[in-house]
């Protein structure tokens, strides 16, 4: 069996896990380009919270919008979308709909494949140099360790 990839998909219909990592660009009407840190998801979840690999395909790109309210940097999303594209192995899509997991209502697992993600993410998390990093009951501290710092995400790069 070949491992999943997230890559060479144009024209498929997808449904990704990724946390927010930076809106690339906004327009007029509203839309924004924002940038995800792929993850990888087997269908395996605790009860009472959401439950995402560590691991992931690498980034993504998505067209979103115009939405009401803002997606937080650094929340878990699921993109549905048809994938339009793909450059230098950052694959595109035009998002249909997005639901959004705010911190304190997703964690992590180091079970799965093995990670495809940008080693720029995996730099901030402290957490998978110290061994096990499921936790059952997340708390502030756990996503600082695992993803850094929301006020380091979320807008334009220019303009941080």
């Amino acid at each position: 069996m070949q491992p999943y990839t997230i890559q060479g998909k144009p024209g498929k219909y997808v449904s990704w896990f990724g946390v927010m990592r930076g809106v690339l660009a906004t327009t007029a009407d509203g839309k924004m380009e924002i940038l995800f840190e792929h993850k990888y998801f087997d269908g395996l979840t605790d009860c009472h919270i959401m439950l995402v690999s560590q691991a992931g395909g690498g980034d993504f790109h998505a067209t979103v919008g115009p939405i009401e309210g803002t997606i937080a940097p650094l929340t878990l999303v699921r993109v549905y979308g048809k994938v339009d594209g793909e450059e230098k192995g950052i694959a595109h899509l035009t998002a249909d709909y997005i639901r959004v997991w705010p911190w304190l209502t997703f964690t992590f697992t180091d079970l799965g494949p093995g990670d495809k993600g940008n080693p720029e993410w995996a730099k901030y998390c402290r957490i998978c140099k110290k061994g096990r990093i499921y936790d059952p009951y997340p708390n502030k501290n756990y996503y600082l360790g695992m993803l850094g710092d929301p006020k380091d995400f979320g807008t334009v790069p220019e303009q941080r």
